[in-house]
């Protein structure tokens, strides 16, 4: 993949990422609590068809991560 990455926000209990594509934007997720990854995926996977939630494009159990366009 060719494009930019910059951070958003870097905390203690996640990280998040975003790389900038010439198609599109992603956002990257890394979680640190186990609990609040399996929380959140739970959310897009049973928001996925509402806008403007955005798309769960993949998701990583290790690391607890998650791809979002």
């Amino acid at each position: 993949m060719d494009g930019r990455l910059s951070v958003v926000s870097a905390r203690y209990t996640a990280a998040v990422l975003a790389l900038h594509r010439p198609e599109g934007s992603l956002v990257l997720k890394l979680h640190a609590d186990a609990a609040a990854y399996a929380g959140e995926t739970l959310a897009y996977v049973l928001l996925a068809d509402t806008a403007p939630v955005a798309r769960l494009y993949a998701e990583g159990e290790n690391p607890l991560s998650l791809l979002l366009e």
